[in-house]
């Protein structure tokens, strides 16, 4: 193959044993919400660090129960993360549910060794009074009332 260098094929013996390393980052990404949104959709982000393949995962505990969200047609708990690579677990929480702390406790598998109790934690500032919007549609309801009111009086007026 003339246009692959001898370099680009090119075979060593390695005479010590290579070093294991199992490490990965977690990270809790949670896209932008509106009022109207039914859900809070985010993703737990894992990137494998190490040199191992990182082959399943558990969800220890987590506030709210994150397992019970999770979309499990798109997301499998099987999966191989090779080293550099990273996986995305998609979820969507229903509003009520979410709570100002946020967290995940979970382990992930590297064949027969584990990576224990890794801990993320997302603080979401949730606004529990909605006064502005309580105002505005108490408005725009007495509006409408007072512009329906008119209609109907001018149609009577009209009428008689």
């Amino acid at each position: 193959l003339s246009f692959f260098s001898p370099e680009d094929f090119t075979l060593k013996l390695v005479e010590q044993a290579p070093v294991y390393t199992n490490k990965a980052k977690v990270d809790l990404v949670l896209s932008p919400f509106n009022i109207s949104d039914p859900y809070l959709s985010g993703v737990i982000n894992i990137k494998n660090n190490g040199n191992t393949i990182l082959d399943s995962f558990t969800f220890k505990k987590s506030k709210p129960e994150i397992s019970e969200y999770i979309d499990y047609i798109g997301n499998n708990q099987k999966i191989l993360i090779l080293p550099n690579q990273e996986y995305e677990i998609k979820f969507n929480i229903p509003f009520k549910e979410v709570e100002e702390d946020f967290f995940v406790v979970m382990d992930i598998n590297s064949g027969v060794s584990i990576i224990e109790d890794i801990y993320v934690k997302k603080e979401i500032e949730l606004v529990k009074s909605y006064s502005d919007l309580d105002i505005f549609s108490k408005l725009l309801s007495i509006l409408i009332y007072i512009v329906s009111l008119a209609g109907m009086f001018f149609v009577y007026k009209k009428v008689k």
